[in-house]
């Protein structure tokens, strides 16, 4: 097992209303503010957590504010490719927590979008959903300042990373927040729980995966009166994998060569029969993991004009 990380940008998208409101339109609201923070700027980085403030507003106890936290990790897309992500996790660094209303919210994790793929806005307050990355969310007691933790990845948070592009998980409170409850409490004032500050950690995927074959399509090169060699070339591999190509007068081929067994690091080749000076013949190389799991991979198509002239041709490539 291979193991990727990298760290994360985003910041906290929240609601406030300076004369408080109902829990359930403070949940289901629209995000009128933002406090952003910024990997790798190290200066200052508001907190990103999942708060909530109560106040007394004209005699009448009513919600305030509500934050959620943005976490976009924007390198996945430099995760190697061809990969079958096994698990994945989120680490925190949480730097306080206080509960002066004494409702010890829980936190978890959540698959999220985001209209900015560098920045929180106001809007991702409503992007950011309540279905789970993550099976068990952290309580309140088990949050330690000055401390981390990790968010392990469920099967749905783990089809969230996408190595070809921009990763985005969202932090909320759980059991209220998400679960629609309103906290019970006769209290007033702040509960925070808060994450990295100035110059602490921020947040980090973890990405544990396992390599399939990379696979290139090579070039070729006339064997006789009506036949060419083409080749292809294989990469290093976590799975026992077999190759041959596909070959035929367009890209939808229609011909394959015989399964061989796939050596990583290595250029491999088959014989295609039947063909006649001035055929243009579309190929392209195909590996297939062997086990359990099947994986097919795929390289580019390339294509050749077939002549007996003797010397070793190069496939033309089609991007």
């Amino acid at each position: 097992m291979r193991s990727w990380n990298s760290g994360a940008k985003g910041g906290t998208p929240y609601r406030l209303l300076a004369g408080g409101e109902d829990w359930n339109l403070m949940v289901a609201g629209v995000g009128n503010g933002v406090q952003e923070y910024q990997y790798p700027t190290y200066y200052y980085r508001p907190g990103y957590f999942a708060g909530m403030l109560r106040r007394d507003i004209a005699g009448v106890k009513k919600w305030v504010q509500l934050f959620r936290s943005l976490l976009i990790f924007y390198q996945t897309m430099y995760l190697p490719q061809n990969i079958v992500i096994r698990a994945g996790r989120v680490r925190v660094y949480f730097r306080y927590k206080s509960d002066e209303l004494g409702i010890a919210p829980s936190l978890n994790l959540y698959t999220a979008t985001s209209a900015n793929d560098n920045r929180a806005t106001n809007a991702d307050y409503g992007t950011i959903s309540n279905v789970k990355a993550c099976d068990t969310e952290l309580p309140y007691v088990d949050v330690v300042s000055g401390g981390y933790h990790e968010f392990e990845l469920n099967a749905d948070g783990i089809a969230q990373i996408n190595p070809d592009g921009i990763t985005k998980f969202g932090i909320r409170c759980a059991n209220y927040d998400v679960s629609g409850v309103e906290p019970v409490t006769v209290l007033q004032g702040d509960t925070w729980i808060e994450n990295a500050h100035n110059d602490q950690s921020v947040p980090i995927i973890y990405v544990d995966y396992e390599k399939l074959p990379d696979i290139a399509t090579g070039w070729w090169s006339p064997v006789g009166p009506h036949s060419a060699r083409v080749t292809g070339w294989a990469d290093e591999s976590d799975f026992p994998f077999e190759v041959r190509f596909e070959y035929g007068p367009d890209d939808s081929y229609g011909n394959v060569t015989p399964w061989q067994e796939g050596v990583p690091v290595s250029e491999f080749s088959a014989p295609i029969d039947g063909l006649n000076s001035g055929d243009v013949i579309h190929f392209r190389a195909v590996a297939r993991t062997t086990g359990p799991e099947v994986f097919t991979i795929y390289g580019e198509d390339n294509w050749l004009t077939f002549t007996t002239k003797a010397g070793r041709s190069q496939g033309h490539i089609i991007s």
